[in-house]
């Protein structure tokens, strides 16, 4: 009887693992994706666990306590623990467990933590390195020397210097508004193209004898210039240019490195007859064609104090005025004169001298730092000016007994010699004020005496001078800076 039973159980214990086996190779039907339940990171150092392999059949014959270790690894035998409890109740196809994969083994990825904040540097430790970051360079300025400048002269017989004056010399003392704009087009290491322009306001303060007004108020031509400057050598190291002081503030053309330098200029441009000696004359325009080398010499060098560099430039500028006649003419003169043949006629003529078409001005200038921001000043210049010849044009007078030309001298003045002298001083007080004092003179070769001047002083001609200049250019950086800022970098580590 006992082995009967004992059979009888272990055939009711085959059919149960026969059933519980089949049920658990039958495909599971798709299951939907589950909502992704929080992942509680590892411990660190602790091992993924292991797939549990063909764990079905022990699982289903291990009860509960196995169907809850299957669980806790996530084996596909916790799947067959319900199976255990009553085989012959098939799985509810509706509410399937999803299989539960164990993911491989993969190295542990640890975030980088954020960067600690900035702590005080204990003491006996290292100070970390700040890199900080390249500068921009700054933007070159195209208004570069536009600046306006106010001039004061007087003759040097009001000071009791010199011969006392002759003819229709005079003592004057006047001043000078001036704004001198410049604006650069192209720059570039080698070749700069810049314009620029001088519009002058003069006033008198004495009696002189140009004109009958008293403290008389006039404005000067208003040249037009258009510059090309190439630099054709520069080397010798250094910053030498930058001692250039002054003469850089008025011209920054000289802007550049190098101790030995040459550069080559071309300029080219109009006059615009705006002064009322111009009026005076019938002068339509004045055109300008010039060029011109300048020479920069290292002397002690541009770490020097004093004496650091020189420079020379030579020029020579020709210039073509268009009038509307050969004589000064004023188109609102209108005075009544006797014609060579006897009849009366309106005339406009002013004078009988002849006036000039075409000058040629040679000059010649230097400059050099002296001490610090002391700059000394120099030029030369020779004005050939070349006035009408008066051509014959067959009948020039209409008489009584029939057409006459007019007789010429063979040997009549074909030149007019102009000369100019100029010595200065000139000191940088602050980057956009600038102070000159200086000597001129400017008078015709010959005198009215018939004598031939001094070139270095004529009675008319000779002036001391004072000048203030601000350049704008400079006055709006001050200005127009920013505070500075603090330094911002990065710790290297």
């Amino acid at each position: 009887m006992k082995t009967t039973l004992r059979t009888m159980v272990l055939a009711a214990a085959g059919v149960l693992g026969t059933a519980a086996v089949a049920h658990a190779q039958q495909p599971a039907p798709p299951a939907p994706p589950p909502a992704p339940a929080p992942t509680t990171p590892s411990a660190p150092g602790a091992a993924p666990a292991a797939p549990v392999a063909g764990g079905s059949l022990s699982l289903g014959l291990s009860g509960s306590g196995a169907a809850g270790s299957a669980s806790a690894t996530g084996s596909v035998g916790a799947q067959a623990a319900p199976g255990a409890a009553g085989a012959q109740q098939p799985p509810q196809p509706d509410q399937p467990n999803p299989p539960v994969e164990t993911p491989p083994a993969t190295e542990e990825v640890t975030p980088p933590a954020p960067a600690a904040p900035a702590q005080p540097d204990a003491p006996g430790a290292a100070a970390p390195v700040v890199e900080e970051a390249p500068a921009a360079p700054p933007a070159p300025n195209r208004w570069a020397g536009t600046l306006i400048n106010w001039n004061q002269s007087a003759t040097t017989t009001i000071f009791g210097v010199g011969a006392d004056v002759i003819g229709r010399e005079s003592e004057n003392y006047l001043w000078a508004f001036s704004f001198v704009p410049g604006y650069m087009i192209h720059r570039d290491p080698v070749n700069q193209l810049r314009v620029s322009s001088v519009m002058t306001l003069r006033w008198d303060l004495t009696d002189n004898n140009f004109s009958a007004r008293e403290r008389d108020v006039d404005v000067n031509d208003i040249p037009l210039r258009l510059t090309y400057t190439r630099t054709l050598y520069s080397g010798g190291g250094g910053t030498g240019a930058a001692s250039a002081g002054a003469a850089a503030a008025r011209d920054p053309t000289l802007a550049g490195g190098g101790e030995y330098k040459t550069w080559g200029i071309v300029s080219g441009g109009i006059d615009l007859p705006t002064s009322r000696w111009s009026r005076y004359q019938g002068r339509y325009m004045t055109t300008s064609l010039g060029a011109g080398a300048r020479q920069m010499v290292k002397l002690l060098g541009s770490d020097a104090d004093g004496l650091n560099n020189i420079f020379f430039t030579l020029s020579g500028t020709w210039q073509h005025q268009f009038n509307r006649a050969s004589t000064a003419t004023y188109s609102d003169l209108n005075i009544p004169r006797q014609t060579a043949g006897g009849t009366t006629g309106i005339s406009d003529q002013l004078t009988g001298g002849a006036l000039v078409q075409d000058q040629i001005i040679t000059s010649f200038s230097f400059f050099m730092p002296i001490y610090g921001n002391l700059q000394l000043n120099g030029l030369a210049q020779l004005w050939s000016q070349f006035p009408s010849r008066f051509e014959s044009s067959g009948c020039e007078a209409q008489t009584l007994t029939g057409c006459v030309t007019g007789s010429r001298m063979e040997n009549r003045t074909s030149l007019r010699a102009l000369t100019m002298f100029d010595v200065s001083l000139a000191y940088q007080v602050l980057p956009e004020l600038l102070v000159d004092i200086g000597y001129n003179n400017t008078a015709f070769q010959i005198g009215e005496d018939g004598q031939r001047r001094n070139v270095f002083y004529s009675p008319i001609g000779s002036t001391f001078y004072a000048d203030v200049t601000v350049t704008l250019d400079q006055l709006y950086k001050r200005f127009a800076s920013k505070p500075a800022q603090p330094k911002v970098g990065r710790v290297a580590r």
